[in-house]
């Protein structure tokens, strides 16, 4: 099987575990990102080890899966806001944890562990607000962020495709040098197109308001691919896991969703 398959069949299958999480209900979709969560943040770490940190990476991980489960019980009403409180031991366990390990520049393995609760946590926090956004009714509606994610995945496929066939001129050469100008244009087009589908197909919101979103993601998921890019550059690595054949890590198929998510989410709750 070349990669091209590979590539093809793997990105079938992870679309459609995506979509049958989110239209499965809240429960199916805890799972699988809480799972997706686990595996952003080993990455980031082990992203941040080659980059000469030593995390707590276990404490980080578990300090991170804890934030996702109280954000989903919260937003979604499962549990009161006085829940939040029992994030706290766990921010402090951190900082308790390096006095006892022994390790050189303690500095910077505690900013390192805490900035893999700001990124990228802070996506993964966030999506499940905007599932329990009152959007088209009150309670888990999964339409707002399955939307968002087909104009994600617009963006990369056709960024890809139109760079790939057309670029010439490139978007940032010394961080990832495969990507042009041109396939930004196309990959905005595209995904402008694909909102004024989703437009007319579900009547949801207006015309303008899609096409805003489809701007947010093609700008903002250019900017995490590159940030995501620069980090693995300077990790001296090509892709930040094998999670998915052919595709590479979680954080390399979420990149782009990693700035995506909270503007499109800061721009939701500005309009609703």
């Amino acid at each position: 099987m070349n990669n091209l398959t590979k590539r093809t069949l793997s990105g079938i299958g992870f679309i459609l575990v995506i979509v049958g999480a989110l239209t499965g209900g809240p429960l199916t979709f805890y799972i699988l990102f809480m799972v997706i969560t686990g595996f952003c943040l080993l990455e980031f770490y082990d992203l941040a080890v080659k980059n000469g940190a030593d995390v707590q990476k276990t404490t980080g991980i578990i300090t991170g899966l804890v934030i996702f489960s109280v954000n989903f019980l919260v937003t979604g009403g499962y549990i009161e806001n006085n829940w939040w409180l029992i994030v706290l031991p766990f921010i402090f366990l951190i900082h308790i944890r390096e006095l006892y390990r022994n390790k050189k520049n303690p500095f910077r393995n505690i900013t390192y562990t805490l900035a893999g609760l700001i990124y990228p946590l802070l996506f993964l926090t966030l999506i499940s607000q905007i599932v329990f956004t009152p959007y088209p009714d009150p309670g888990y509606n999964h339409h707002m962020i399955l939307s968002l994610f087909v104009l994600t995945w617009s963006h990369d496929s056709f960024a890809y495709i139109v760079g790939k066939w057309f670029g010439k001129h490139k978007l940032s050469r010394n961080i990832s040098p495969q990507k042009s100008w041109e396939g930004v244009a196309g990959g905005l087009f595209f995904t402008i197109l694909a909102a004024l589908i989703i437009f007319y197909l579900t009547s949801h919101l207006n015309m303008v308001i899609w096409i805003v979103l489809a701007i947010i993601v093609s700008v903002a998921g250019t900017f995490g691919d590159l940030t995501v890019s620069s980090v693995k550059r300077s990790a001296g690595v090509k892709e930040s896991g094998h999670l998915i054949p052919g595709h590479g890590g979680a954080l390399d198929r979420f990149d782009s969703a990693l700035f995506i998510i909270p503007l499109a989410y800061a721009f939701i709750k500005l309009i609703l």
